[in-house]
């Protein structure tokens, strides 16, 4: 695992394909297994109550050294994985290295990486924290053949690039979940949905939008069309609708005192949706959450936080950006963002910037 090749251009696509149920997760993940040299990826689920992991997805060399090993690690070995009593409370983003958290006496008595790894020709764990939602939480592994000792920084760097676009995939599958069947994505499915669903291109003309789509836009003047073209006031021309895209989420504020989310996914070019347009597409979904004024006096009456800290706070929790993201929306330096955070863990006494998202998040 000592150099990587750029990223092929189709496994983004792959990614949202699998999000979008139109094609196995295990054909990006076996992509990435094969760009990255390793024996073994999973995405496994996180149980942050029992602090054990479980295997949703897996790709290996052979589908009878998955089973294997899958069978191995649900019948005894999830027991003793390493990273598992440890990531609970990490942020998105942060990887775990067992060559980086373990020393080498840790490893040579370790039960996983002596009755786990070792006997199937591994050597070596790397993981991402991808996703933590409702639904629950998600780690991408990677397990290094035998004598491997995990990824360099560049590497991680290049591979954590993917991080935001699992995660928005895996928001998008869990939206699409009670569909009982993965059929394509095409209008009559849609139509079938409770879930206001648009497809709009790069220039914000619509393409396509369920019942309940255009039900929400007779009924909510927030979310204005003009001359077919999506023109909400925070999103006037195709650059802030790139930049929105981007970030994969706008947030819209209602005449009622709610926000109106928007959930903005790349739909890939192998998708139903996509026969005969050249143009690129997003699917755009949208949920309403009452905004609560209490949370933004809470986090300055009880907490002391300035205004400057509650902005971040709100734009971190409620639009997901990330610390940099943050930084080029208000135009100041990372460095300011990062002082701004550390004032808000010391004034709320959270740990972490996880904890001060759910902290914002129950204010709200």
């Amino acid at each position: 695992m000592d150099h990587l090749p750029d990223l092929p251009d189709e496994l983004i696509d792959d990614i949202y394909s699998a999000g979008l149920g139109e094609q196995d997760w295990e054909i990006a993940l076996q992509k990435l297994r094969l760009h990255t040299d390793t024996c073994l990826v999973t995405l496994l689920s996180y149980d942050e109550n029992t602090q054990l992991a479980a295997v949703n997805k897996a790709v290996g060399e052979s589908p009878d050294f998955v089973q294997i090993c899958l069978k191995q690690y649900a019948d005894d070995f999830y027991l003793y994985d390493p990273g598992a009593p440890i990531i609970g409370d990490w942020p998105v983003g942060r990887w775990y290295e067992d060559s980086k958290m373990l020393s080498l006496q840790q490893r040579g008595k370790s039960i996983f990486h002596n009755e786990f790894l070792r006997p199937n020709n591994m050597g070596s764990i790397s993981g991402l924290f991808v996703h933590r939602g409702s639904e629950g939480s998600t780690f991408l592994s990677f397990l290094g053949a035998e004598g491997s000792n995990g990824f360099s920084e560049a590497q991680r760097i290049q591979i954590s690039s993917l991080s935001q676009h699992i995660s928005r995939a895996l928001r998008t599958q869990v939206r699409m979940q009670y569909l009982q069947k993965k059929e394509s994505l095409t209008e009559s499915v849609l139509n079938a949905l409770s879930l206001p669903i648009f497809v709009l291109d790069e220039h914000r003309r619509l393409h396509l939008a369920n019942n309940s789509a255009h039900q929400l836009i007779k009924s909510e003047p927030a979310l204005r069309f003009s001359t077919g073209k999506f023109s909400p006031a925070d999103c006037t021309d195709d650059l802030r609708w790139k930049e929105a895209c981007q970030r994969g989420v706008l947030i819209l504020n209602t005449l009622d005192g709610e926000r109106l989310i928007l959930s903005l996914t790349p739909i890939p070019i192998q998708s139903a949706l996509m026969r005969g347009i050249s143009t690129k597409l997003t699917l755009m979904t949208a949920m309403r959450k009452r905004l609560q004024h209490t949370s933004v006096k809470a986090l300055q009456l009880a907490f002391g936080v300035t205004s400057a800290e509650v902005e971040l706070s709100i734009l971190m929790a409620y639009e997901g950006l990330s610390p940099q993201e943050c930084a080029e929306r208000r135009g100041v330096s990372i460095n300011t963002i990062r002082t701004q955070i550390q004032a808000l863990l010391a004034k709320t006494g959270v740990s972490g910037i996880s904890q001060l998202i759910s902290l914002v998040l129950r204010l709200g």
